[in-house]
């Protein structure tokens, strides 16, 4: 018996690569067409902050410590919760500026 040259072992490797991919394919194409009962084909979702992958249950990325909804899109990453703060401090701060526009600029003497 001749021992494998390096190129049939690398086409071996191709090939063997190539049927697990399309196995996987082929599975993926049934879970996303064809979902378990009641349940999402998507088994994981992503932090968006981080990237993490995260169970699709979870309410707090383990790693970078941000909440989470349980909602997630048809990719798989979760959305992310409002920040009324940050639009309470934008709205204040625009209030402010505009009164004092108004106080500085255009109020009759």
């Amino acid at each position: 018996m001749n021992p494998l040259t390096a190129y049939q072992v690398s086409k071996m490797i191709q090939k063997e690569a190539l049927r697990i991919r399309e196995s996987l394919l082929r599975e993926s194409r049934l879970t996303e067409n064809e979902p378990y009962k009641g349940m999402s084909a998507v088994r994981y979702k992503k932090c968006p902050e981080c990237f993490t992958y995260l169970s699709v249950e979870t309410k707090k990325c383990s790693y970078c410590g941000r909440k989470l909804k349980k909602s997630f899109d048809k990719y798989g990453y979760s959305k992310k919760p409002l920040d009324w703060k940050s639009y309470f401090v934008f709205f204040f701060s625009f209030i402010t500026v505009t009164a004092y526009m108004w106080w500085a600029f255009f109020r009759d003497n």
